[in-house]
């Protein structure tokens, strides 16, 4: 739980849980995966998860970056297919913002 965090706010936290939906303060940053030239892969957890949950992937780029390299409809396809995309050996996308 967060500091200064009201029960309105953490029955919010588990409502957009419950709907797939997720805000970057709903998640508590583990550690780093890796990192590359747009940004870095960070081990993820919901904070309303407990230790037996699986963690998750987040990827986070750096738009300056992207808009550098000229890389926008790359970034764009990549998300628009992993939105489609539903299979076991293959990274599900969960959310984005």
């Amino acid at each position: 739980m967060h500091e200064n965090e009201t029960p309105d706010e953490i029955q919010a936290r588990i409502e957009r849980k419950r709907k797939n939906i997720y805000f970057l303060n709903d998640l508590k940053i583990l550690s780093t995966l890796g990192t590359g030239t747009f940004g870095r892969v960070r081990l993820v957890k919901h904070r309303n998860d407990g230790s037996e949950t699986e963690p998750l992937a987040l990827k986070c780029l750096k738009k300056s970056a992207i808009i550098k390299l000229k890389q926008i409809d790359h970034v764009k396809s990549e998300k628009k297919v992993l939105s489609i995309i539903d299979h076991p050996f293959i990274v599900n996308l969960k959310g984005h913002f």
